[in-house]
């Protein structure tokens, strides 16, 4: 069965691609087990992070800046270089040293290793909530520590700083979409969809963010409402340049298990236009062999080449050897 991959503006690169659902999540594997997504989660802590507030350079790229709640920085390259995080890093410790309680340092601190990357997860989680617990009102907290829960696999404590963040923000879209995508991969579809139909509500109610319409679309299809998921796929698939072939895979069994096989049967030879491995072919060979023996009349002919085509990559298959057994049947018995 193939799972879908949640997606996001953090790792739009992968998004387009089915994978096998890890231990994810633009939220679950697409032709593997169930919410990945993510992803495949978010790539970096920073890394990609989509649509922010830009830095004001204005103020210069210094430790003042980290300091200033107006800088919002969602993007790597929204960051002061390496060198010049390091150096304010280095002057934060130093006034650490002489009062482990002061505030801006420990925000200076924690946003610069934030700012270091993923291997500095848990020394800037461990900062920013220090400083959040002695009594700092900085409004990016909730933002960083949401982030930072959900790099570190701590997803409860981070949907609940997203909720805190968007109740504040609530037209934070890229807020909304990290939320959403943690949503997915915990598997409270229900949850992810909710934050997915306000960000198209929000946005432009004629023509829909692709990503955010497919991941809506999939997070039904998780909650088997087939017909929300073949609506909403059906809609991405008539904005065309941004449909997404492997998705006529989802729309298929989203027909099929509404008994619609003969609008599914060619959306399964869609999905293959697609760049599959070989997992994710047997996955889309399986639902067609399915439809064809839902369908009716019965095709025994084109059963038959289905199921071979299906034992053919997968020769131990057990719906490709039911399927060739009883057409073997089939035929000895119109023989006789």
């Amino acid at each position: 069965m193939m799972t879908p991959p949640t997606k996001s503006r953090a790792n739009l690169p992968e998004s387009r691609v089915l994978t096998n659902r890890p231990a994810r999540g633009r939220n679950v594997g697409l032709l593997g087990s169930a919410c990945g997504l993510v992803v495949g989660i978010v790539v970096g802590i920073f890394l990609g992070r989509g649509p922010g507030p830009g830095p004001s350079w204005g103020m210069g790229r210094s430790r003042a800046t980290l300091d200033n709640p107006a800088f919002f920085p969602r993007h790597a390259g929204d960051f002061p270089k390496r060198e010049e995080i390091e150096r304010s890093l280095t002057q934060a410790k130093k006034e650490l040293e002489g009062d482990s309680s002061a505030l801006s340092p420990l925000i200076v601190s924690g946003l610069a290793y934030y700012a270091m990357g993923r291997e500095h997860a848990v020394e800037a989680l461990n900062l920013l909530e220090q400083a959040r617990d002695l009594g700092s009102l900085d409004p990016r907290l909730t933002y960083y520590l949401a982030a930072l829960y959900n790099m570190v696999g701590l997803k409860n404590y981070a949907v609940k700083e997203y909720g805190r963040f968007l109740r504040i923000n609530p037209r934070d879209r890229l807020a909304a979409l990290e939320a959403a995508k943690v949503y997915f991969e915990m598997g409270q579809f229900e949850a992810a969809a909710k934050l997915y139909e306000d960000l198209i509500e929000s946005g432009n109610a004629k023509k829909p963010d692709p990503v955010v319409l497919e991941n809506l679309a999939i997070a039904h299809y998780k909650l088997e409402s087939w017909d929300q998921s073949a609506a909403l796929l059906g809609r991405l698939r008539a904005l065309k340049g941004d449909y997404p072939k492997e998705s006529s895979y989802f729309l298929a069994e989203s027909l099929r298990k509404l008994s619609r096989c003969q609008e599914a049967l060619p959306l399964y030879e869609e999905a293959l236009e697609a760049p599959l491995d070989v997992s994710k072919k047997i996955s889309v060979y399986e639902g067609e062999l399915a439809c064809l023996l839902q369908a009716a009349p019965l095709d025994e002919v084109r059963i038959k080449a289905a199921a071979e085509r299906l034992a053919s990559i997968d020769p131990k298959n057990k719906s490709a050897k039911t399927a060739l057994k009883n057409y073997l049947k089939f035929s000895k018995k119109k023989n006789k």
